[in-house]
Parts: C-alpha cells; structure tokens; sequence
C-alpha cells in the first residue's frame, strides 16, 4: 500500500539543525545513515540562520520603527512525507515551493531514510523531508500571518501533485466519511507507537495460539467422550448433554475466560456426569441379549405351569371314575386338601360303600 502525501508546520528549534545532519546522535536512527541527505551542516545552517534572520529583523525596524514582536515565531520546520522513489531532487521542488509561497528562505533540507521499525521478520522505513525555513519573510513579516487555513488545505494539494501521490482526506471529507483526523508523530513517538503495537499483536498471536491448541484439545476429547458414550450403550440423552456441554466450553475458550487447568476440570466434570448418566441407563434398562434371556427365562415357567395344570386335569378325571359323574369336587388347594362330606351310616345299602355312595350324591349338587 503506498503511502498518502502530507506536510506539516511547527515552529523549528536551533538543535533541529543538528538532529538532522544526524550530528547530534538520535535513537530516532535505527538503520544506516548512508542513504540519508542534508544539504549543509549544523553548524553552517546555525550560522546562516543567524545571519539571514538579523537582516530581516533590521528590514523590519527600518520599515516600522519597531522591533520584531518576542512571540514571532522566527524559525519554522516542516516535515513532508515521502516515498522510496523519491530523491533530493524531489524534495528540492517542495523547497522552491515553500519558498516562493512564504517569501522565505530555506536554510536546511534533509531526507532521511534511516528511520521506522524493525521487529523480527517486520522492517518498515519511515521516508520524510526536513525542511528549516526563516519565520520572516523578505519584508520582516511574520510568516505564520500567512499560513491561513486555506493555505495550508492548498498547500496540501500542491505538495501531492509536486511528489506525485495521493492526497490525504480533507477535513470535509474526514467528517463525511467518519474519518477521525490523523495526528502526526514525532520519529521517536512513530517508534515506540509501533513498538507497542508488535507488542500488542505478539501477545494476540500467542492468544490465538493457546486458543487453537485449547479448541484442538477440546475436539479431541469431544471424540473420545463420544466413543466412551457408545462403548457403554448411551443413549441420545446421553449424546445431547455432550453436545450442550461441549458448546459452553467452545464459548468459554474462545472469549478465554478458562485457563488449562480449568478446562481439563471442567472436562473431568463432563465425563463424570455422563458415567453417572450410564449407571442410571443400565439400571433403568436392558440389552436386547438380556431381553432374550428373560423371555426364554419366562416361556420355561410358563411351559411348567402348563404341565401342572395338565396334571391337575389328568387327576380329576382319574377320580371322576368311568361315569365321569364327578365335576363337582370342590378341591381347595389353599388348605392343601380337598373337602370330601362326612359318610352317612344309617343310608347305607348293601354291597356299596358309604363314602362312594355319598360322594355320588355330592357331585350332583
């Protein structure tokens, strides 16, 4: 992605001069100085700056009658965004602009190639022009009378077309598009912002990373509590609250509210509530082997019963005799005996016995 044009004005300081010429050492500089540009000293453009800015405050006096008010600010700087395409001789028509636009004068102007980031496999340069220019205009004027808000929107347009780069967003376009406005860093501040940002994407790698491992092992245990379920016969109760529970663990993981330790508990809890599922399943129901068995099991006392019942009959009609005129015994097996009626002497007759002979009469009721 290419970066957008930009210029930016503060009043300059005299130590600038030597930032720039990296005289004065810098922890903004993090890669070689060899590619960077300044077209004079510090000593020389501290010098220059004197000579030049004395003149013009005696311009000032001669014209006015009056000093140079103390709040003027009497040296500027601007920093002006570039590319790796650009060279000394683009950042020369941004000088000759500033130039002609202020009625100044440019005392230094240096490119710099030597600032960014570097973190791990990540290298980002930060490409910028130094320009220091005076704050007085060939007439003693103050330069910064000029810089009107127009000014500085048209100057904004003008450094892109000279670079040949895409313009930053106007404020009217910030607002329609709901843009907040972008604030400028200094190199050292650029530094330790991005600093902090690798810090804060480093950490999230390593979020995202225990977050994968925990999903991983929450998917291999998902598999093994599911065999356990269909080793020991489960149901689909049994499958349902694997499921439920196994989401709410999915969620705690992903917004990382559950530690290692935690989440191997809350797993061990799972299982134990699905063994103790299991045990009541076992208790409450049976295999279809079990089943077999318990019918078999119930056919043999029904086949008994049977047996019993066909012997009973074959021992009633055994003592019914050969008139079978003996349907009306009243056995009673809850006594153990069968209740035969008392024999009555004074009707017997002769050659019959009186018990056969009553117990005739007794069928016949």
């Amino acid at each position: 992605m290419s970066r957008k044009s930009g210029i930016t004005f503060e009043a300059g300081k005299m130590n600038n001069f030597f930032h720039n010429t990296r005289e004065q050492p810098t922890k903004n500089s993090i890669f070689t100085t060899e590619d960077n540009f300044t077209n004079r000293s510090g000593m020389e453009s501290k010098k220059l700056y004197k000579e030049l800015i004395e003149e013009r405050e005696e311009i000032y006096r001669t014209r006015t009658g009056q000093k140079v008010q103390s709040k003027t600010i009497k040296l500027f700087q601007c920093i002006v965004n570039l590319d790796d395409k650009h060279t000394k001789e683009d950042l020369l028509k941004v000088v000759e602009m500033i130039e002609e636009e202020y009625d100044t004068k440019v005392i230094q102007y240096s490119l710099h190639r030597d600032e960014g980031f570097e973190e791990e496999d990540k290298k980002g340069i930060n490409f910028h022009g130094h320009l220091e220019f005076l704050g007085l205009d060939s007439e003693g004027k103050s330069v910064r009378q000029k810089m009107t808000r127009k000014n500085l929107i048209e100057m904004q347009t003008k450094v892109a077309a000279l670079l040949e780069m895409e313009r930053g967003l106007t404020h009217e376009q910030r607002k329609e598009q709901g843009v907040e406005k972008s604030v400028r860093l200094s190199t050292y501040e650029y530094k330790e912002h991005m600093k902090k940002q690798n810090e804060v994407v480093k950490d999230l790698k390593v979020e995202v990373k225990e977050v994968k491992v925990k999903l991983k092992d929450l998917k291999e245990e998902n598999k093994s509590l599911r065999t356990f379920i269909q080793e020991n016969k489960g149901t689909r109760e049994d499958y349902k609250l694997l499921e439920e529970e196994m989401k709410m663990l999915k969620i705690e993981v992903k917004n990382k509210t559950l530690t290692e330790t935690q989440l191997r508990k809350q797993l061990d809890l799972v299982k134990s509530q699905l063994t103790k599922q299991l045990l009541i399943n076992e208790s409450s129901t049976y295999t279809s082997e079990e089943v077999d068995m318990i019918k078999q099991d119930y056919e043999r006392q029904l086949s008994s019963k049977d047996n019993e019942i066909k012997e009973l009959e074959e021992e009633i009609k055994r003592l019914k005799g050969t008139d079978g005129d003996d349907t009306d015994i009243d056995f009673n097996f809850s006594e153990g005996r069968s209740k035969l009626p008392a024999v009555s002497t004074d009707t017997k007759k002769k050659g019959e016995h009186p018990q056969v002979r009553n117990l005739g009469n007794y069928f016949k009721r």
